[in-house]
């Protein structure tokens, strides 16, 4: 009969503590504005962006917001050449929907390659204005 008391009011007990959606996250760097445009538009990332200011070890997430009212598809390279010849397309990289904020494991970019997208219900027309996207690098997820 006691068990069954305990678990009532472990049951009807008021919640303590709540999971919230946010993921562990702290920002170590000034957020990277990275551009948007029509057509691929290159932004070079700040090696120091890549490190922790406290100590200087690599950083090894990064915390994405895309601001703009549009798809934004987005890729990063390794080196300046990739950026700039292959760059991203409508097909390739990461495609955030407007409003999108998330947190990934970085792999260091030395630049990243960004546009918008079209998508149904979602048209870039000439009247359509751009926001970079912000990348802050940290320890996370």
């Amino acid at each position: 009969m006691r068990i069954l008391a305990l678990l009532f009011c472990l049951l009807s007990a008021p919640v303590l503590a709540q999971s919230t959606q946010t993921i562990p996250f702290r920002r170590m760097s000034e957020p990277v504005m990275v551009q948007i445009g029509p057509t691929p538009q290159t932004t070079m990332i700040p090696a120091a962006s890549l490190k922790d200011p406290m100590n200087g070890l690599p950083l090894s997430s990064f915390y994405v917001v895309n601001p703009n009212s549009v798809y934004v598809r987005v890729k990063g390279f390794s080196n300046a050449a990739d950026c700039a010849n292959i760059g991203v397309t409508e097909t390739t990289g990461w495609l955030w929907p407007p409003g999108f904020v998330g947190v990934f494991s970085t792999q260091y970019p030395f630049c990243a390659s960004a546009m918008a997208v079209s998508k149904p219900g979602f048209p870039i027309t000439a009247s359509t204005t751009y926001a970079p996207l912000e990348w802050s690098y940290g320890p996370g997820q």
